[in-house]
């Protein structure tokens, strides 16, 4: 009996280096691109699917991913300054282009259709001042006046700095907290997530905006940290994957999601993971960050230019057509080449313990 169990736990079942996770994470990020279609058109506000818009459970779903492989690779990796470069060398480059495509590429561009002037200098500041994967000037100038988003370049790009502080805080983890605690630690960093965000909603006590996204992103991220560090003892049997299934959907019924889809979600989408027959999709070129980082300024560019075409569906597949040569370009030319680098780090410690 314990021999059939673990041979349906999600360490037997989920492979590594063939599953659909790229694929599942392109899905998630035209999500992102097709709720931001009614706000950036004018049609209103992102659609909801119980108590988070469709955005809110698509960036939801990529923290929970990235809590599983993340931990794997902290885990796969013994040097903690190793696992932070190979982590800045997955974001950060392109990151980077994408704030240089915007302030020298999409805002000037902008200006041939709506007449606004575009400043070089605003375009440096724009740049510099988001150097630090801190969004905290998101217009160039008054290039995005006059777009229902307004003075907004790239929304999504938010979610990276809580992205990097997740990576630094599983990171310390396994620096400082011994193995046999390690699982301990985050089903209490989950928990407490929890906890306050339900103290939060209950108004039982006060959280600056900013903290409880972080609190929420958090939990999805430890959701998935979880089920790596207890993958061995989670058996992936459908009875279970059922009841999870129907926990999801009473929280959205309830509009409780936001504070208990965290563990449910990340469970089914390393099934979905497992089980969808798309393990080629996404593993030569892996468009899902590219697409995210790219999809909103391509969405406000096409509205500034086609300010007719305001039907949120048929805006969406625009938007999604054009972004994914951009993502192409960014894992080809910038993703992929800066991941040569990985070798970098392990080659200078080799030769200063020679």
């Amino acid at each position: 009996m314990e021999r059939e169990l673990n041979s349906r736990s999600l360490a037997r079942v989920f492979n590594p280096t063939a599953n659909s996770l790229n694929a599942i994470r392109l899905a998630l990020a035209t999500v992102v691109i097709l709720s931001h279609s009614w706000p950036v058109t004018g049609a209103g506000e992102d659609p909801l699917l119980g108590g988070q818009d469709w955005g809110d459970w698509a960036v939801g779903g990529f923290f929970a991913i990235s809590g599983y492989l993340i931990t794997a690779s902290r885990d796969t990796t013994a040097q903690l300054r190793v696992f932070a470069w190979k982590r800045f060398l997955r974001i950060y480059p392109g990151y980077f282009c994408a704030l240089l495509a915007v302030a020298f590429i999409a805002a000037p561009l902008s200006t041939v259709f709506t007449g606004e002037p575009w400043r070089a200098t605003d375009s440096l500041g724009y740049v510099w001042r988001n150097l630090t994967l801190l969004i905290t000037t998101p217009g160039i100038g008054s290039t995005l006046t006059d777009s229902p988003v307004a003075n907004s370049w790239n929304n999504p790009l938010w979610t990276l700095a809580y992205e990097t502080a997740c990576y630094a805080l599983i990171g310390l983890t396994f620096t400082v907290i011994s193995p046999k605690f390690r699982l301990a630690t985050v089903i209490v960093a989950g928990v407490a997530c929890s906890i306050f965000l339900v103290l939060a909603s209950g108004g039982l006590i006060l959280i600056p905006v900013v903290v409880i996204k972080g609190l929420q992103l958090g939990a999805y991220f430890a959701a998935g940290a979880f089920l790596y560090l207890g993958r061995s003892r989670i058996t992936m049997r459908w009875p279970l994957l059922l009841t999870v299934a129907l926990f999801l959907g009473i929280t959205i019924a309830l509009k409780i999601d936001a504070i208990f889809a965290p563990l449910p979600l990340a469970l089914l989408l390393m099934w979905a993971g497992v089980k969808l027959p798309l393990q080629r999709l996404g593993a030569s070129n892996d468009l899902s960050y590219g697409t995210y980082i790219y999809g909103f300024p391509v969405q406000q560019l096409i509205h500034i230019a086609l300010p007719t075409v305001n039907g949120p569906l048929l805006f969406a597949l625009m938007s999604v057509v054009a972004t994914l040569p951009l993502a192409w370009l960014s894992y080809r030319f910038v993703e992929r080449p800066a991941l040569k680098y990985k070798s970098l780090q392990i080659t200078r410690l080799r030769e200063k313990a020679g």
